[in-house]
């Protein structure tokens, strides 16, 4: 038997969650980013928010409101058991001083 290989990046999380093969890229996409984007929220706003808060500090719009909605479901279709990216939010940010995770910094 060989060794599960480990995963390293916010990416492949998602990637397996959204089934593994090359079909489920671009929701793996979309979904990283939205967890990132969150984090970013987190930290500016200082405090987890909630999809309304967030929305209106992603861009403000009522069309965006409701693409900020659409996005938190896909992002529910990937982990069920999570209501908003808090939890991976918390996982990018480095505890004392909230700044994004040097492994979230490096160039893609």
């Amino acid at each position: 038997m060989s060794k599960a290989r480990e995963m390293n990046t916010l990416l492949e999380v998602c990637l397996v969650a959204a089934g593994g093969d090359l079909r489920a890229v671009p929701k793996a996409s979309r979904v990283s980013g939205f967890i990132l984007e969150w984090a970013l929220a987190t930290r500016t706003l200082g405090h987890d928010p909630g999809i309304e808060e967030f929305g209106k500090w992603w861009k403000g719009s009522e069309k965006r409101q409701r693409t900020a909605s659409r996005r938190l479901a896909e992002f529910r279709e990937l982990f069920p058991g999570e209501s908003t990216p808090e939890r991976f939010a918390a996982l990018l940010l480095e505890k004392e001083n909230r700044e994004l995770s040097p492994l979230v910094r490096v160039a893609v």
